[in-house]
């Protein structure tokens, strides 16, 4: 029997409007304390998901639990989860304390826990001393703890978050990342947040569910996500990554295949799915796991540099071959001076290739 207790579980659940299924039969847990993130493109079922889980929304069918016990007909205000909104619906006209005390005040908490509890709260997001504030003189930044401060002093099993830091400038969405990351590792609470940001997704959780259609393509660590997608979608979606069409022309043992990529050309790759000789694939190959290098005999293709895209630490270049133009990473201290139009070779080991069943598009 698993010792892991899960804050949240849903069995089933399952949402359609008219014709148009926007969850389609969800079963999943979130363990208690853990950072959960549900990470998809706009229209994937992401916010319809959320908004039942909060109560917003009833569900065409399936159960939603919450420390065990089913909420499906508690209304939203008893749930025992609170919601952080993308726009944070702060009350401009009230200072920070009064914004903190509003959901204690609906609780009829006396005034003397209420100063304790508004004290102890600023004190855990770092913003004591700041009760007397009104909304207009803080940051972005500030208005972010505020918002999750005044979710957090009811003590909920769960927080939902819905893109909230959709609206921040890029600085200080950068910031906040790791600014909710700590929060929630001091506080203890299960987070549920909901971006169609990878970034976010991959920074802060503890899992990732990736969302598609109504459903889930895969749910894991940032990390085996990033480095096993168990699809296509996933491989696109999560991290930039190349993607060239081929076929599977070998196979070998512990999963391994060469594969055909037209122009007499074949390389050897990863085959975690197993798929068999003449099977269509997308072949997926990260810019970082490509070596630049001078000697041809070690390359597994060539190509002409065509482009640098300079980003830092991150630039890239572009590379003109006979399969597609290919990004590499550009590395820090390069073998051999970069000119437009000159002949590069590239490598990598078939452990950072792989192949993946071919989506029908």
């Amino acid at each position: 029997m698993s010792d892991v207790v899960n804050d949240l579980s849903c069995n089933l659940l399952h949402k359609q409007f008219d014709d148009f299924v926007a969850v389609d039969k969800l079963s999943f847990e979130v363990e208690s304390g853990s950072f959960f993130s549900i990470l998809g493109p706009s229209g994937c079922g992401k916010t319809t998901l959320l908004r039942m889980l909060a109560g917003f929304e009833q569900a065409s069918s399936g159960d939603i639990f919450i420390k065990n016990a089913r909420v499906n007909d508690v209304a939203p205000n008893h749930r025992p989860l609170n919601m952080v909104f993308q726009h944070l619906a702060l009350f401009p006209n009230m200072s920070v304390a009064e914004n903190i005390a509003y959901g204690l005040k609906r609780r009829k908490v006396g005034r003397s826990e209420r100063e304790q509890k508004i004290k102890r709260v600023l004190q855990r997001v770092g913003l004591d001393g700041s009760e007397h504030k009104g909304i207009s003189q803080l940051s972005g930044g500030q208005k972010q703890r505020i918002a999750i401060a005044r979710c957090l002093v009811l003590e909920p099993s769960v927080l939902l978050l819905d893109e909230p830091l959709g609206a921040l400038d890029l600085k200080l969405r950068e910031h906040m990342k790791v600014e909710l990351k700590h929060l929630q590792q001091e506080f203890g609470t299960t987070f549920v947040y909901i971006t169609h940001d990878q970034s976010e997704a991959l920074v802060m959780s503890d899992k990732v569910a990736v969302m598609n259609h109504g459903r889930f393509e895969q749910v894991d660590t940032p990390q085996r996500l990033y480095a096993n997608p168990h699809s296509s979608f996933v491989a696109k979606f999560v991290g930039n990554t190349n993607v060239v069409r081929g076929r599977i022309g070998d196979v070998g043992a512990n999963s391994r295949a060469k594969v055909e990529l037209g122009d007499n050309l074949s390389v050897p790759a990863s085959n975690p799915q197993d798929l068999a000789v003449g099977s269509n694939v997308e072949l997926f190959l990260r810019p970082e796991a490509i070596e630049l290098t001078g000697d041809a005999t070690a390359s597994q293709i060539s190509g002409v540099f065509k482009e640098l895209l300079f980003d830092g630490a991150n630039s890239t270049v572009i590379v003109q071959t006979s399969v597609g133009d290919l990004q590499v990473r550009l590395p820090q201290q390069k073998p051999f001076e970069l000119a437009k139009g000159s002949v590069v070779y590239l490598s990598w080991s078939s452990e950072q290739c792989f192949c993946l069943a071919a989506e029908n598009n």
